[in-house]
């Protein structure tokens, strides 16, 4: 097996495993809400280290304790899988300052969260599944792992 083909594999089967992980965002025009939907996603075990807080133009991120924080001008939506459309409108409210919550995990994780958040009044939340990986990978390999993209 050549080099590219195992890098070619590697990267198939890294997408693969990679999967069941998944990303949400939704906005909050609130900082009282989201400061409340933070600390119940506390309470019930979130893994904080998988929740990202973008504050619109202001920066207003100070004080809210134990997530990541970022101003909107330096958060990449791609790596969150946010199709451009959406990220364009989300950014578009982060210019009126409201906050974004991004959260990456398990589907039964961002169930779980999603519940919480809505208690909380999130807007606009939605989940994203990463890309799949396709047949074009691999133009001369039958035995390609093909997922419809």
């Amino acid at each position: 097996m050549s080099e590219e083909e195992y890098t070619n594999i590697s990267s198939v089967s890294s997408n693969i495993l990679n999967r069941r992980y998944e990303y949400a965002a939704g906005l909050f025009f609130q900082r009282e809400d989201l400061e409340q939907a933070i600390s119940d996603l506390e309470e019930n075990d979130f893994p904080m280290k998988q929740l990202t807080i973008v504050a619109g133009k202001s920066g207003n991120n100070s004080g809210i304790a134990d997530v990541i924080t970022a101003t909107s001008q330096y958060y990449d939506f791609v790596i969150s899988n946010i199709p451009d459309d959406i990220a364009n409108y989300y950014n578009h409210r982060l210019d009126a300052d409201n906050y974004l919550v991004v959260l990456h995990g398990t589907g039964i994780f961002l169930a779980a969260a999603q519940y919480i958040l809505h208690r909380h009044q999130i807007h606009d939340f939605a989940i994203f599944r990463p890309y799949l990986v396709s047949s074009k990978t691999f133009p001369n390999n039958d035995r390609a792992i093909s997922v419809s993209t």
